[in-house]
């Protein structure tokens, strides 16, 4: 997929800046992983009773508490190395997708739960924490090594 962007930059710094951003964000979802996975090992009772009682995970809490942790762990190390860090990209966008679609069933139904961030994210709302994934999930895409994103110095279209 290539995305090309025609506009005139006055700030050739701001390229510089997107281009190390969309170069080097797989880093920032890697430590986000790691201290998410991290988190959740250090406190995974904690962490299976809080999924346990979440609406839609009743049934699967235990489960889905180990799965999560084995998920972001296999994440980090995917993103690690080189020649598996297209694969750990996209499976962290499904991990986010997924994470940002509950967020929303949760935010329509059961605001008045608290959120279960912790570590590096601790203390967010619920709606805190869907921007915050929003955001993820849009550097995540930004990371994809098929997107090419393009800038060029003539009019102001944007093709896809």
């Amino acid at each position: 997929m290539e995305i090309t962007l025609n506009t005139k930059s006055k700030l050739p710094f701001i390229e510089k800046i997107n281009c190390l951003l969309i170069d080097n964000g797989f880093w920032f979802l890697m430590f986000l992983f790691f201290c998410a996975a991290e988190v959740h090992i250090m406190n995974v009772d904690a962490f299976a009773n809080f999924l346990h009682r979440m609406p839609l995970l009743e049934s699967v809490g235990v489960v889905l508490a180990y799965l999560i942790t084995v998920l972001e762990m296999s994440i980090v190390i995917l993103l690690l190395l080189p020649s598996t860090r297209e694969l750990g990209l996209f499976i962290s966008l499904i991990l986010l997708i997924i994470f940002t679609t509950y967020l929303i069933y949760i935010i329509s139904i059961a605001a008045h739960l608290p959120c279960p961030c912790e570590g590096i994210m601790g203390g967010l709302t619920w709606t805190q924490c869907l921007g915050l994934n929003l955001l993820l999930v849009a550097l995540n895409i930004a990371c994809l090594p098929g997107l090419k994103i393009t800038i060029s110095r003539s009019s102001n279209v944007v093709v896809l």
